[in-house]
């Protein structure tokens, strides 16, 4: 009977010296030459829809290919060691990598923003916001997937050696060993995630996300890590941090100037005018503007660009302007309006466990609190759109106004959120943006978004004639979360001639800026003096409630009043750049004066202690 190829065959009797070798050598070979491609091929994917230069450049940087072949090749190490078998090995390690991979490259795609390792407790939202776009592979990545089940199949047919118990525990121990003490430090070091694998021949350096592409993605996906676990500020304790606020003490909201508060967040809702866009129907901002012109208002400068929707909420809510993950119950706005007798409920007509609002909503103090499942259901079969939303958020309100209790209402609308056709016209029967210089699809995009953004600004209108006919003094904040999504890539912002260089004021406003307002019925400017109306200034989420405060001449407590001394100087904090009291905008906070850089310091150590240690 003819032997089997000697590689196919199971013990290595009857074997040539130099068949021994090659026999036992091929498969941990073989395993770490296809974890290797597993690598490359995921850097094939990095780059998403940005030009492909960008893969080119990363092989002129060793460092870049290095770092992010590496984990591919030990966590492959890893699984050969604990179950013997290359093919199952490799397959595992090829679908994390690549199924990762190409997470990353689907966000980068539709929002413009990378796949962090935070974001991979939002999975369940992943895979529900990601039923909205088209999710078809392209040819790189049916490519990848081919490469990566071929080399399986080669592997379970020509890798077929088991290691024995006196191999595997090494390398097991080996690849593992590795990966938790040099391994480890090499992708959290700084100096090499900023100098040593810097490659900012293609890209704008300033843009967070583009510095993340150009690096790969295995590489900065696990350098994201740290971030995912902050450490705590320069010069933090807690006895720093109640040094700080013992400068402040707290102070309640006069009985008889207290105010009921309603607050909406208004999914990508934004003022294309201010753009400068061209094509744009008069009438799709015309109800926005001439509410505008009754309301004190202002630019609002958010962390975020065409999603990421809970950063902008949650800082508003809270006044801090770097968040973390709440994961118990913490300092917030809402819980010092609850402790001057304020009834504290909001709504979202999207699913509770969306963001994990019904845990945070809680943690942040409110005591009831609205969603899809538990009650805009029963008045829509699908999330609900702003026609529905505006007469319930009134609703609500009429619950609560003459329970002896004052009301703030924290409302978050879903109807502007992308991605809107462009294919066919869903929002408006006739078009409201005509450009010839705009194609056909981004036509149809901008159509849509504009149709809906009129929409909204209609039942924004109908809330306020409701408001006007309260005998209760009663103020309306609303405000956008972020830039809408406008096409894969940015595309119909790229189509318009839209400066989105945030290394620079105009492309940095263009980037993160949307809007507030801040209406009052007569009652409400009657009680508090003031007829609310005007230009305030450009301000973070996190300083939006002190903006509210002080149009009401409130004080608030001892972190809203330290919060206002830093907002006096640095009305913009943002994770890409700043801008003080005067205007001056500046992209990294060492070229801050030294009174302004201890300003930002003392609010980190003083926003982590508040945020770390709840207080009833």
């Amino acid at each position: 009977m003819k032997k089997k190829f000697f590689l196919l065959q199971k013990n290595t009797d009857g074997f040539t010296r130099t068949q021994s070798i090659i026999y036992n050598s091929f498969t941990p070979l073989m395993l770490v030459i296809s974890a290797v491609i597993c690598g490359v091929l995921s850097l094939m994917l990095a780059y998403g829809e940005y030009e492909r230069v960008l893969f080119y450049s990363y092989f002129s940087n060793p460092i870049i290919v290095f770092l992010n072949i590496l984990p591919p090749v030990l966590v492959s190490l890893v699984l050969w060691g604990l179950c013997g078998r290359a093919w199952i090995a490799n397959l595992v390690s090829s679908v994390v990598t690549l199924g990762f991979t190409s997470a990353d490259y689907y966000l980068l795609k539709f929002r413009d923003d990378p796949l962090l390792f935070s974001d991979v407790m939002y999975v369940r939202e992943a895979a529900q916001i990601n039923s909205r776009y088209d999710m078809t592979p392209g040819k790189r990545m049916i490519f990848a997937y081919v490469i990566c089940i071929v080399l399986t199949v080669l592997l379970f047919f020509f890798a077929r050696k088991k290691p024995k118990a006196g191999i595997r525990i090494p390398v097991t121990v080996i690849a593992v060993l590795l990966a938790f003490v040099p391994v480890k430090n090499l992708y959290t070091d700084a100096y090499i995630y900023d100098v040593k694998t810097a490659n900012y021949e293609y890209i704008n350096h300033w843009s967070s996300t583009q510095n993340f592409v150009s690096k790969g993605f295995v590489y900065p996906f696990l350098h994201s890590i740290s971030d995912a676990f902050p450490k705590a500020p320069d010069g933090y304790s807690e006895k720093a941090a109640k040094e700080i606020l013992s400068a402040y003490t707290d102070s309640d909201i006069p009985e008889e100037k207290r105010v009921d508060i309603i607050a909406v967040m208004l999914e990508a809702y934004n003022d294309l005018t201010l753009l400068g866009v061209d094509g744009i129907d008069q009438n799709v901002y015309k109800a926005y503007h001439d509410l505008i012109d009754e309301c004190y208002h202002g630019r609002l400068v958010t962390n975020i660009f065409a999603g990421g929707t809970i950063d902008t909420e949650r800082a508003f809510l809270t006044g801090y302007s770097t968040l973390g993950n709440f994961r118990h119950d913490t300092n917030s706005y809402v819980r010092y309006l609850e402790s001057q007798n304020y009834y504290a409920d909001g709504s979202h007509p999207c699913y509770r466990w969306f963001d994990n609002r019904l845990n945070v909503n809680n943690y942040l103090g409110f005591k009831n609190y609205y969603f899809y499942e538990d009650y805009y259901s029963t008045l829509s079969s699908t999330i609900a759109v702003d026609s529905i939303v505006f007469p319930e958020i009134k609703n609500f309100y009429d619950r609560e106004k003459d329970s002896g209790q004052n009301y703030f209402g924290f409302h978050v609308t879903y109807q502007g959120h992308g991605p809107y056709s462009a294919e066919s016209l869903d929002w408006v029967s006739q078009p409201v943006f005509s450009n010839p210089a705009v194609g056909e699809a981004s036509s149809v995009i901008l159509n849509n978004y504009l149709g809906s953004v009129s929409n909204t600004a209609e039942n924004i209108v109908n809330l306020v004639n409701e408001l006007k006919k309260e005998d209760k003094p009663v103020l309306f904040v609303f405000f956008g979360d972020h830039k809408p999504w406008l096409g894969d890539g940015n595309s119909v912002y790229n189509e318009l001639g839209v400066d989105l260089d945030v290394s620079q004021y105009g492309g940095f406003m263009n980037y993160y800026s949307t809007e507030y307002a801040i209406f009052a019925n007569d009652a409400a400017k009657e009680l508090l003096g003031s007829d609310f109306t005007g230009t305030g200034p450009t301000i973070s989420p996190c300083f939006l409630m002190n903006e509210l405060f002080s149009e009401c001449s409130y004080e608030g407590n001892a972190y809203m009043k330290f919060t206002n001394y830093v907002r006096s100087l640095l009305p913009v904090i943002n994770k890409n750049g700043f801008i003080d009291e005067n205007g001056n905008f500046y992209t990294d906070e060492n070229d801050l004066d030294e009174e302004h850089k201890e300003a930002l310091r003392k609010f980190r150590i003083v926003e982590k202690y508040v945020s770390d240690n709840f207080s009833e």
